[in-house]
């Protein structure tokens, strides 16, 4: 394996564990018997704490706080700890801008696959850049979907359409995937 290939292979996975979107909350007190709760009782719960942060702003980070981020924090605990909340005071340094809703999935088929698979009105998205929109740049879209579930940990996933983004500004202009390809900055 090439060194650049080798290279192109860690600042992918650097950057989609940074990106996972396994916590909507940071150094909270989730109520103790929370994961035994209901789908619609913990998406309350949530995003009672989502209002109480409106008006708030988020901010991009610098390039040396992303490139300290990137090679020097630990994100295994981001990883790894599955539950609605990040288990220590992290800032959230890659999509750190963003914006929050609740969504129903609707299974738009008839089909025999039960679960999450047949819908669910518990769920919300989240919608972010990595970079501020600016005349010469457009976004790099990201996008997080958490779907809560009656007495376990949620289900989450995280997609984007680039780590290069795109010069237009319509956030929605390529398809989103959760396998994104190396960064054009790297060939």
């Amino acid at each position: 394996m090439t060194k650049t290939r080798m290279m192109k292979q860690v600042v992918v996975s650097l950057f989609v564990l940074a990106v996972t979107f396994g916590s909507i909350c940071s150094a909270i007190d989730l109520p103790e018997n929370y994961e035994s709760k209901t789908a619609g009782e913990k998406m309350d719960i949530i995003f009672d704490l989502v209002k109480a942060g409106e008006g708030t702003k988020g901010k991009y980070p610098s390039f040396f706080t992303l490139a300290r981020s990137m090679f020097f924090d630990d994100f295994s605990p981001t990883v790894d700890h599955m539950s609605d909340f990040i288990p220590y005071d992290h800032d959230k340094r890659i999509h750190s801008v963003g914006g929050v809703a609740t969504m129903e999935f609707v299974s738009p088929y008839d089909h025999s696959y039960t679960g999450l698979f047949k819908g669910t009105p518990y769920a919300a998205v989240r919608l972010s850049s990595a970079r501020p929109y600016s005349h010469s740049a457009g976004p790099i879209p990201g996008l997080g979907v958490k779907f809560f579930i009656d007495g376990k940990p949620s289900v989450n996933f995280v997609a984007m359409n680039s780590l290069d983004g795109q010069d237009s500004g319509n956030f929605f202009e390529r398809d989103f995937s959760s396998h994104v390809g190396a960064s054009d900055a790297f060939s």
